[in-house]
Formats: C-alpha cells, sequence, structure tokens
C-alpha cells in the first residue's frame, strides 16, 4: 500500500519529527491496522522515499478546529497550530477542518 505525502514533508518523516497525519477518505477504516506497513511517495508521481508502520489509527468525529492543539500540530510537522490548519485546508480544501477524519500516527520501519 502507499500513502501520499507532499514533499515538504519528507524530511521531517525521515528525521522523526512529523510522525502523524490525517487523511479524509473512509476507506482507510479498510485497509489500515495498527503494525500494517505502508510504501511513503512524495506526491502522486513521486517515488517511495520509506517505509512506514501504523502505531495507531483511530477516527475523530469532533471538528478540528475545536482541538486547536498545538502538540498535535507538533506531530504533524507544523511549529504551530495556525500553520496546520492553513496547509490541512489547502489539501483538502477550506471546510475539511470541521469534517471528520482518520488521525494515524506512524513511525519509520526498520
Amino acid at each position: 500500500m502507499i500513502i501520499l505525502f507532499m514533499k515538504q514533508f519528507i524530511e521531517k518523516i525521515l528525521s522523526g519529527e512529523k510522525t502523524v497525519t490525517r487523511r479524509t477518505n473512509p476507506k482507510w477504516s479498510d485497509y489500515s491496522r495498527i503494525g500494517k506497513t505502508f510504501t511513503a511517495r512524495a506526491g502522486r508521481t513521486g517515488k517511495g522515499f520509506v517505509k512506514l508502520r501504523i502505531v495507531s489509527i483511530y477516527y475523530e468525529e469532533y471538528p478540528a478546529a475545536e482541538r486547536n492543539n498545538e502538540q498535535e500540530a507538533f506531530l504533524e510537522g507544523f511549529g504551530s497550530w495556525y500553520d496546520f490548519v492553513l496547509c490541512y485546508q489547502e489539501i483538502n480544501g477550506e471546510k475539511s477542518i470541521n469534517e471528520p477524519c482518520y488521525r494515524i500516527e506512524f513511525k519509520v520501519a526498520k
């Protein structure tokens, strides 16, 4: 399986600075399990750059905008909640921050 990331996150993933991602696609419940390994790829046409193992995954029903959590922003590889929200909306659409999603925690597979 493949999981896509923006190129700006490659170094943060490889260094362990980014360890969480959020996905809005409901199919994540079908093919994601703790311990499962994915190939991380930079964009739709980029090459795989590392294998990631899922550490935890859960469905967040409440809107992300209500969380305003700096720790979650840090785990996502951002310096602030505001920066995370801007990027998340750029990727998923302006209203996406108020929609349910899957929070996926991962680590680089050895």
